[in-house]
């Protein structure tokens, strides 16, 4: 299979492959997530230079918007953030 996709022009994967059971992450769900991973980094002082924060969050927001992640994807992600905010000393 991957042969084929070699073979060809475009070089991504068939959405079906790509998202499997689960589709694309809705918008608003992507969004949720990105909101509570920048309060969990403003939590844990990650943001150090406080006017470097804007380009710092839109430069993570982009990264994630890049991945294509699934719904399946963004709870597992939501699900480790959760995780790690528990574990907080």
């Amino acid at each position: 299979m991957a042969y084929e996709w070699y073979c060809h022009d475009d070089a991504s994967a068939p959405a079906e492959m790509r998202y499997g059971q689960t589709g694309p992450a809705a918008r608003g769900d992507l969004i949720a997530y990105f909101e509570r991973l920048e309060a969990a980094l403003d939590d844990a002082g990650f943001f150090k230079a406080r006017e470097m924060r804007p380009t710092v969050v839109r430069n993570l927001r982009a990264m994630f918007a890049r991945a294509g992640l699934t719904d399946q994807e963004v709870r597992t992600l939501q699900g480790v953030l959760s995780a790690l905010i528990r574990r907080k000393p």
